[in-house]
């Protein structure tokens, strides 16, 4: 039985595992805007490794952090799975380092001129501007992102995304031992990440 593993969170991201939690294939891509992509990766892998739905074990999608955009393109296919009784399993980036027992920051771009900053210590996150980022990690060497840079960030990461495709076994067996369902991770609420501006003539 295998394991369909999709991550729209920041670029399109879509794998098949074996019930050992071993790849078959991952394909990373450098496509930001999925949704005009994603149904046709996800049919090719599925053809190409001849897998009907029906014999999948489960679903396993990033929860983020990440865009509106991207977050919703791949709960929205989680959830239209999930009302066809597949099992969804899902995990948070910065989790990664907490399930493989490590002491260390994650970090990822959040918009809007700040930074997303996660401690596995604590197990608290902040929103940095880029000078509080960089007085934070410029002294430490245990500093992960998805990647190895992040956009305006002159640093160079350890990879989460590396350490997924190299030790999959053990990280998504935790995942779906636990029955892991997270609900999508947005850097800011609705109220704070969406302004709207009143119409000309009329005051807010």
């Amino acid at each position: 039985m295998n394991y369909l593993f999709l991550d729209t969170s920041s670029f399109l991201v879509c794998g098949l595992l074996n019930s050992s939690f071993e790849w078959v294939e991952y394909i990373e891509t450098d496509v930001v805007k999925s949704s005009g992509q994603v149904h046709g990766l996800i049919d090719d892998i599925m053809k190409r490794h001849d897998i009907p739905w029906c014999e999948l074990s489960g679903f396993i999608v990033s929860s983020g952090p990440g865009s509106y955009t991207g977050m919703r393109v791949g709960e929205g296919i989680a959830q239209i799975l999930e009302l066809d009784n597949l099992p969804i399993f899902s995990f948070y980036h910065f989790e990664i380092l907490m399930m493989s027992n490590i002491k260390g920051v994650w970090v990822s771009e959040a918009f809007k001129q700040e930074y997303f900053y996660f401690d596995s210590e604590s197990e608290k996150s902040e929103l940095l501007n880029l000078e509080s980022l960089m007085l934070k990690i410029s002294q430490r060497d245990d500093v992960y992102a998805l990647n190895e840079s992040v956009r305006g960030v002159d640093y160079l990461f350890n990879s989460t995304s590396k350490m997924l495709q190299s030790n999959s076994a053990q990280l998504f067996s935790d995942v779906v031992k636990r029955q892991q369902r997270r609900e999508p991770f947005y850097y800011r609420p609705e109220n704070v990440e969406f302004t709207l501006r009143p119409k000309k003539g009329k005051t807010a």
